[in-house]
């Protein structure tokens, strides 16, 4: 090779201080030298793996045959052992004086007792079937089959054995055939016996991988089972029952007399050099085999694989060898001039990162005092927000304790107490959830929930606050809407309940709407404006509107009060929930706030028409619809394990007139509806001993026709098919109202039509009752005294789900929720329902310990609020 030209020398400034060039001659005859002792490492490497291959290949071959030997071995031995398995029975004399239905049956008790024959037959001298344990016709001859000619020619009592085609069943056999002989001596028939190749196959497979664990590297072995005639009857590598010919193979493999050996081929399919060795089983004198050859085959490549670990091993040393030394002059020509660029760089880089960490410095500083001074004026206004509604709890407390009291006064005093109690609960409530989702432990569960409901209950909740102000109020839906949606319904009741708050609060005169759409981008989402004739906002105040520890205007929460937390919580809700809250306004021409959220996919969900659906029409309260027509003359059996339950639905029905009888199991369900006539049956879905679902498939199982409605917690989807699967003629989930309940009574009574099955009930317009308010009481003494019992019990159902976490007993903390959240609603208290309803959930999924004892503690929590408010 040249030496390289001056122009390729190595890269130096001239000007760099004691730079001294490399000798371009030098560098060229080192490069020769460098080039030389590779090829001869070449050279020595070639002559080296070329000796070794002839040698492991012969090694490798010899071992080769040794193995196909023992596996011969082993179809000598399987032969024999079916040959003296049916040599006795062909000397049987019942075979050929018996009737051909006793020789079947013969047959056939030798083939179950055998572990290996597939079938078995008898044929007579002529080569008629006379009989067979194979099913289907059993005529035909085989008078001119090779195998029976040449049974019936030979001198001698031995086992022809034959390799066949796969029959009708599939299944690939070798036949054996025995001679009959007669009692003088002469050729009687022949008894055939197909036996499955599979349990050869097996041990030619279980041998093969012991002979892999035996080698000392890593190699397939392909084996073949030829016969003399040159037909392949079982390989390891097609998998093909049928026989097929063989590829051309040497004549030393048929040659007499046999000797194991070894040969080098190439595999017809891949292409690739094979070594193949090969061995011949031995004939003994009570078999006749088809001169079976065994043949075992490794891939060349497998063979050769250590010579090329030693190949590719030089290789890389010879690179280790020349590449450094190539890189070292490289890297001294190089080196002075990177040292003095480097330097440059990093004078520069220095430079540059003194003044952008002053920028970042003084930044830092800026938001520190920012964030410190929206503290401060938080921490101010939380103070107020606290100690005012404290102030006037603390204050009316004293003036109960006033004997003097007229009862007016004490209940005026009591209501100021509680909406203060209240108030102070809602600002309580608004820190906690920003400081679950600051610390991410603020969960959202994605479940169907109906849309025009939850839009009814929201108007009812917010109607009374607006009238109180002289407002306006309006629920409208603009274009068709979904009957229900996936989402979590008490955080987006949360954010509506806070946007319309918000509106009441800063709305003097005018009027304030909730405007219910679909979005129209690409994918489905769920608006819902809020808008009012309010104050309105500046431009300015819109940009901070939303952080958490900022108020739009220090003023207004002097003004109007509150805590300025619910919008920052509101949007991040609606942005777990999927979407977005967003907000538009002008000072004095009101605001827009809207809530977009993931409503689920729509595809299968039916639409509403938004002009009917009377979102503005308030739906009426359970104490009217706990007052229905008494007419319900009809004998109903409640399933129900839930105490609170129990006397709670009884108490509706027995109000309307039926006669009621209650179980707590579904097994008492069961017994009960089959020994009395019922007109109706309320079977729940989860109950102890057996569950409703049971016990509805062992009624219908026994001929049980009468009606039978599902009532469930569970409002997932597929839980109302589980019902119907089971046997159920309606579905309700709970908590249920009265006026639900008691329409689906009359619709399955004698005096109703009876629906057609499958006829899903629809649910009511919800209770649309406060939390921890109850039922309207007055007019009912009874359903009061209800009320007063569950609320008793609630401590200690706290204590129970208390007790049951710390013992780590997730599945009696889960039945313990479920109850509840069956339960809690029909007393009316839904955010007690709701919160039992995510304890169950995360207890049967088997959630954290910790998350699970967070759930009970707000469930505590509620309880003891609930408690308190009675």
């Amino acid at each position: 090779m040249p030496p390289i030209p001056p122009a390729h020398a190595p890269d130096v400034p001239a000007d760099m201080p004691g730079a001294v060039p490399l000798n371009p001659r030098w560098y060229g005859r080192l490069w020769t030298v460098l080039v030389v002792i590779a090829a001869a490492i070449l050279v020595a490497e070639g002559v080296y793996v070329r000796s070794v291959d002839t040698t492991l290949t012969a090694s490798t071959g010899e071992g080769l045959a040794l193995s196909a030997a023992d596996l011969a071995d082993d179809l000598e031995r399987w032969q024999t052992d079916v040959a003296r398995e049916l040599a006795p029975l062909a000397r049987t004399p019942a075979l050929q004086t018996s009737p051909p239905a006793t020789v079947t049956e013969m047959l056939d008790a030798a083939r179950r007792g055998s572990t290996q024959m597939v079938w078995l037959g008898v044929v007579d001298a002529s080569g008629q079937l006379v009989a067979t344990t194979r099913r289907g016709p059993q005529d035909g001859t085989v008078e001119t089959e090779r195998w029976f000619r040449e049974l019936r020619d030979a001198r001698g009592g031995q086992v022809r054995v034959t390799p066949v085609e796969p029959g009708a069943d599939g299944v690939p056999t070798v036949r054996f055939a025995a001679p009959l002989v007669g009692p003088e001596g002469q050729f009687a028939g022949a008894l055939v016996a197909h036996v499955a190749r599979a349990g050869i196959e097996a041990a030619f497979s279980r041998k093969i991988e012991a002979i892999q664990l035996q080698r000392t590297s890593p190699a397939h072995l392909d084996w073949e089972l030829v016969t003399q005639s040159g037909v392949v009857v079982s390989d390891s590598t097609t998998g093909a029952p049928e026989l097929r010919l063989v590829r051309a193979l040497p004549a030393a493999l048929f040659a007499e007399p046999p000797r194991p050996g070894y040969f080098e081929s190439e595999d017809d399919v891949r292409g690739v050099p094979l070594v193949v060795g090969y061995a011949r089983p031995a004939d003994g004198n009570l078999v006749v085999g088809p001169g079976w050859r065994v043949l075992l085959a490794i891939d060349r490549a497998d063979v050769l694989a250590p010579t090329r670990v030693i190949l590719q091993t030089l290789a890389m040393a010879t690179g280790l060898v020349i590449l450094p030394l190539l890189m070292l002059l490289r890297w001294t020509t190089s080196q002075r001039r990177r040292l003095e660029q480097a330097l440059h760089h990093t004078y520069d880089d220095l430079e540059r990162r003194v003044a952008q960490r002053t920028a970042e410095l003084t930044e830092a500083r800026n938001a520190a005092l920012q964030a410190a001074q929206a503290k401060s004026e938080f921490l101010a206004n939380m103070s107020h927000e606290i100690r005012t509604p404290l102030t006037a709890i603390l204050g009316f407390t004293n003036l109960l304790a006033d004997p003097t009291l007229r009862d007016a006064e004490r209940t005026a005093h009591r209501d100021t107490i509680r909406r203060n109690g209240e108030h102070l609960l809602s600002v309580i409530n608004d820190i906690l959830d920003l400081s679950k989702i600051e610390a991410g432990k603020l969960a959202v569960e994605r479940v169907p929930c109906a849309l025009p409901e939850l839009l009814r209950s929201v108007s009812g909740a917010m109607r009374g606050r607006a009238l109180e102000k002289g407002l306006g109020f309006v629920v409208e839906a603009r274009g068709p809407l979904p009957e229900t949606i996936r989402t979590d319904s008490t955080r987006l009741r949360q954010i509506l309940i806070n946007l319309l708050g918000n509106a009441i609060k800063f709305t003097e005169a005018g009027s304030v709407r909730l405007v219910a759409r679909l979005g129209t981008g690409t994918q489905p989402r769920l608006c819902l404006d809020v808008v009012d004739t309010g104050i309105g906002l500046d431009p300015d105040v819109l940009s901070r509107l939303f952080l958490p520890f900022t108020q739009a205007d220090p003023s207004t929460s002097r003004r109007f009060g509150g805590s300025g937390l619910g919008l920052a919580i509101s949007r991040r809700l609606a942005r777990m929930l999927g979407g977005d809250l967003y907000a538009s306004s002008a000072p004095g021409r009101g605001s827009t706030f809207t809530a977009e959220i993931d409503p689920g996919p729509l595809a299968a969900v039916p639409m509403v028409d938004g002009g009917r659906l009377a979102l503005d029409t308030p739906a009426a309260p359970p104490a009217a619809t706990a007052g229905a027509p008494a007419h319900l003359r009809a004998r109903i059996l409640l399933a129900e394990d839930a105490p609170d339950s129990q006397r709670l639905l009884r108490h509706y029905l027995v109000r309307a007139g039926a006669q009621v009888d209650v179980v707590a199991d579904g097994r008492l369900a069961a017994s009960h509806a089959l020994a009395a006539p019922y007109d109706l049956v309320l079977m729940d879905m989860q109950m102890p001993e057996m569950d409703g679902y049971a016990a509805t498939a062992a009624l219908r199982r026994a001929g049980y026709r009468g009606p039978i409605v599902a009532l469930t917690a569970h409002a997932m989807d597929g839980d109302r098919d589980k019902c119907l699967a089971a046997g159920c003629d309606d579905f309700a989930t709970k908590p249920i109202d009265p006026a639900t309940l008691l329409r689906v009574a009359q619709r399955y009574c004698q005096d109703a039509p009876t629906p057609q099955r499958g006829d899903h009930a629809e649910g009511g317009s919800p209770m649309l009752m406060s939390d921890f308010a109850g039922p309207p009481l007055d007019d009912d003494p009874e359903l009061r005294a209800l009320v007063h019992i569950f609320i008793d019990g609630l401590p200690e159902r706290a204590r129970l789900l208390e007790r049951s976490v710390d013992a780590g007993d997730l599945d009696r903390v889960a039945q313990l929720a479920h109850q509840l959240k069956g339960t809690a609603g029909g007393y009316g208290f839904p955010s007690l329902g709701e919160a039992a309803a995510r304890l169950e959930t995360s207890a049967r999924t088997r959630a954290a310990l910790d998350e699970v004892r967070g759930r009970v503690a707000d469930v505590a929590t509620l309880c003891e609020q609930a408690r308190a408010a009675a």
